[in-house]
């Protein structure tokens, strides 16, 4: 899904993000692009990266935050880094 993709652009790794500045982060030509967007749509968003363990939350309601996660490395990846 697009919005998706550009959730997990805007969102960083570093910072909890609320969903206003998720909103403010986002390209002016973005937004211009897809008006069709709605509150709704980005909550929606948000929930499935969550399930997908893209993203975690902390908060409640209006003091809601997201913030990005980094990759789990797999099995493979750590044993070669293990052999090197």
């Amino acid at each position: 899904m697009e919005l998706e993709k550009k959730l997990l652009e805007t969102l960083s790794f570093f910072n909890p993000m609320t969903l206003e500045q998720i909103y403010l982060d986002f390209d002016e030509d973005y937004l211009l692009e897809n008006p069709s967007y709605t509150y709704d749509d980005l909550i929606e968003c948000l929930s499935s990266l969550e399930k997908q363990r893209k993203i975690k939350s902390s908060g409640k309601d209006k003091s809601k935050t997201w913030i990005r996660e980094y990759p789990k490395k797999t099995l493979l990846s750590r044993m070669l880094r293990f052999l090197k």
